[in-house]
């Protein structure tokens, strides 16, 4: 559950019983997580709901997971369009010269992303990241700006 160290409070999962768990030990909190999980609160919320600590709850689906007790449900994400992106790309590209193209597509790569298929909900990272390989000050703040401005209007 690596991958979810930055992701996990906004997933849902839902519970993914297909076997007998008569067998299955599981211990107060997995008990306690898995009855709450209904594959529409968020991890954010259950923790909320159930006063459990995100390092816990972290812990505990670990091991579901590794049970095959819970899955994650597969949510649609809106993506930035590919006219945002490329305005994107214009405006790294006006900042730092011609290898705007080329750091943008690895910025998004390190960030576990496809530079074609920015989900919204990740793009203020991708702003934040892309801001700081600009060394002006000046210029990076006006393109924070313009950036987070142009993904709100869509």
């Amino acid at each position: 559950m690596d991958r979810f160290s930055s992701e996990l409070p906004q997933i849902v999962f839902k519970r993914s019983i297909h076997q007998d768990v008569s067998n299955v030990s599981m211990d107060n909190d997995m008990l306690a997580v898995l009855a709450e999980i209904d594959g529409e609160r968020n991890v954010e919320q259950l923790s909320s709901d159930l006063n459990m600590h995100m390092n816990t709850m972290r812990d505990v689906l670990s091991r579901l997971a590794d049970k095959g007790l819970i899955s994650e449900v597969e949510q649609k994400v809106p993506l930035l369009s590919p006219k945002t992106l490329e305005a994107m790309k214009q405006y790294l590209v006006k900042a730092v010269g011609p290898m705007g193209e080329v750091l943008f597509d690895d910025i998004a790569d390190e960030l576990g992303l496809d530079s074609a298929e920015i989900p919204v909900n990740r793009a203020s990272e991708l702003v934040e990241s892309l801001a700081e390989e600009i060394p002006d000050e000046a210029t990076k703040q006006t393109f924070k700006n313009r950036l987070l401005q142009l993904v709100r209007s869509g």
